[in-house]
C-alpha cells in the first residue's frame, strides 16, 4: 500500500487518483439522484405505482447505508483501489439488471446492488487521497473531490 511519504509527481496523482477516484464520486452522486430523473419514464413505460418506485428508490439507499461499515473495514484493509474497484463492479452488474429489468422486484435489486457499489465513492476517493498526498495540502485535495 502507497503512503503519502512517498513522492509522485503531480501528473501521477492527477491521472492515478484525482480523476479515477472524483469520477467515482460523481458516479455515486448520480447515480443517487437517478430515482427522480427516471420516475416519470419508469413509471409510463412499466406501469410502476408510487409505492414500487419508493421501493426502487428505498432498495438503493437501504443497501449504500448498510455497506458502510463493511466499506470502512475494507478500505482500511484492502485500501481504496482495490476496494472501490470491487464496489464498483458490483455497481456495474446492478446497472445492468436493472436496465434489463421490467419487473419492480428485479428493478429495486438491481438498485440495491448499484447502491452497495456506489457506496464508496466519496469514502474511497478521501481514503485514496489520503495515501497518496501530504498532510498539509490534504483539504485542498479534499475540496477538489467534492
Amino acid at each position: 500500500m502507497a503512503i503519502a511519504s512517498q513522492t509522485i509527481s503531480s501528473r501521477q496523482l492527477w491521472l492515478t487518483v484525482m480523476v479515477p477516484f472524483s469520477l467515482g464520486f460523481v458516479m455515486a452522486s448520480a447515480s443517487r439522484s437517478m430515482n427522480a430523473v427516471l420516475a416519470t419514464p419508469l413509471e409510463a413505460e412499466l406501469d410502476l405505482s408510487g409505492a414500487e418506485l419508493g421501493t426502487i428508490a428505498a432498495a438503493y439507499l437501504i443497501t449504500f447505508a448498510l455497506a458502510q461499515i463493511p466499506l470502512g473495514i475494507l478500505l482500511d484493509r484492502w485500501g481504496a483501489r482495490v476496494t472501490q474497484a470491487l464496489f464498483f463492479v458490483v455497481a456495474a452488474i446492478g446497472a445492468v439488471v436493472f436496465g434489463l429489468g421490467s419487473d419492480p422486484a428485479v428493478l429495486a435489486a438491481g438498485r440495491a446492488l448499484l447502491g452497495f457499489g456506489t457506496a464508496g465513492g466519496l469514502m474511497a476517493a478521501l481514503k485514496a487521497v489520503s495515501e497518496w498526498v501530504e498532510e498539509e495540502r490534504l483539504p485542498f485535495f479534499n475540496g477538489l473531490v467534492i
